[in-house]
């Protein structure tokens, strides 16, 4: 049977009473059974994926997507304003440019090549979210990707999710000229 995880966390609990009970752990087994899943593995996000708790449900598999209101995070904005600017409490000036900067959007997401598509979650401009036209085209989009690897041997799968993997282009590259190199 294909593997489907909906995905909408900020990211695992950062405490320490959370890394006392094996949260790190949690999440590297969590990911590693997912990964070697025998199976399809599709992937959703329906609202937010943020670092750790994001990085257990939402695999690299054949198929990932991402509501087109929806946001990816290396770490949730706050965590990451205050890692980045070394401060306790950031200001929300410095919160909102982690946003600016992090291209944590759908369409950043796709133009890094992080998704392999942009699912709509309304069919009214006016309107951002619209539940049922969402849960229709995540149903669509999971049918289709289904029949498209349905006949295709498990070992071709896993070959192809592991070249995915490892063909990742999502970061960018700065040089000493001042130019962008997408990896």
């Amino acid at each position: 049977l294909p593997l489907v995880t909906l995905t909408d966390t900020l990211g695992a609990n950062p405490t320490l009473e959370s890394e006392k009970e094996g949260i790190s752990e949690a999440i590297s087994e969590a990911n590693t059974a997912v990964n070697e899943y025998p199976g399809i593995l599709m992937s959703v996000v329906t609202g937010a994926l943020g670092s750790g708790g994001g990085l257990a449900t939402h695999p690299r598999g054949e198929f990932r997507g991402m509501g087109s209101n929806t946001m990816a995070f290396v770490a949730e904005p706050y965590s990451a304003a205050s890692i980045l600017n070394n401060v306790a409490n950031p200001s929300e000036e410095e919160v909102k440019q982690v946003l600016c900067n992090s291209k944590p959007t759908a369409a950043d997401q796709l133009r890094m090549g992080l998704i392999d598509v942009i699912i709509e979650e309304s069919d009214n401009p006016s309107i951002a979210i619209k539940p049922n036209v969402f849960a229709a085209n995540i149903y669509r989009t999971i049918i289709r990707t289904i029949l498209e690897f349905q006949d295709m041997p498990i070992e071709k799968i896993m070959k192809l999710r592991d070249e995915k993997i490892r063909n990742l282009r999502g970061f960018e590259i700065v040089d000493g000229k001042g130019q962008i190199h997408v990896q």
